[in-house]
């Protein structure tokens, strides 16, 4: 590859993101508290919440208090928007201030890879039972599952304009990188720096197009 071209990829760092699921085995403690939703403020998990109850044909969901659920931890706001959560996965360091922001990515990445599953488990036991406990609710009864989807790739980063530079029309990191190169044509949301699915579909349909313009390869000429 060309060396700009290297570069530009190279500049391809995704924001961070975890989703925390965990099935209780009944939601009386929320009852008892007469809440949906806890905010946790300075604790590694920003809310505690149930997740809203949906029909699926003849699927019927929980409705009684008796019954078991899905509790989210968290929010969507990815891990780097959240002070305490990134603070713990990095064994209690900040990131320094004035870090570029694909820096800051790469950092918390690398501590959210290197945090065991039983670490976040215990994390999560010791949260719920702060939280929940004085409602009755112990994790070593009431937890019957812990789910932890970690995307260390998560969304696609397009400008940031206290860090990036102004780029000239065609210059920015996304277009630069997503040039063809031989029989290799490069797609995702990357190659657009907009983290939405419909350009996720946008740039894999201009990229099959670039490779049927090479008239090689698997693809008909039409």
């Amino acid at each position: 590859l060309p060396s700009k071209q290297k570069e530009a990829l190279s500049l391809a760092a995704r924001a961070v993101q975890m989703y925390t699921n965990v099935l209780v085995r009944d939601w009386r403690a929320f009852e008892e508290l007469g809440v949906s939703t806890i905010s946790c403020p300075g604790s590694f998990y920003s809310a505690i919440r149930p997740r809203a109850p949906h029909t699926f044909g003849t699927h019927d969901p929980p409705r009684s208090p008796a019954d078991p659920i899905i509790v989210s931890l968290g929010d969507a706001g990815g891990v780097l928007s959240w002070e305490p959560m990134v603070r713990g996965l990095r064994r209690g360091e900040s990131i320094p201030p004035g870090t570029p922001v694909r820096e800051q990515m790469r950092l918390v990445r690398q501590a959210m890879l290197e945090t065991s599953f039983e670490d976040l488990e215990r994390r999560i036991r010791e949260q719920m039972a702060r939280v929940l406990g004085p409602a009755g609710f112990d994790p070593a009864r009431d937890i019957e599952a812990i789910m932890v989807n970690r995307w260390p790739h998560g969304y696609a980063l397009a400008t940031n304009t206290l860090f990036d530079p102004e780029w000239a029309p065609g210059e920015e990191p996304w277009k630069v990188a997503s040039q063809p190169f031989g029989r290799i044509s490069i797609a995702n949301t990357d190659a657009s720096g907009i983290d939405l699915t419909q350009t996720a579909f946008d740039e894999a349909h201009r990229a099959v197009g670039e490779l049927l313009q090479m008239r090689h390869g698997w693809f008909p000429i039409v």
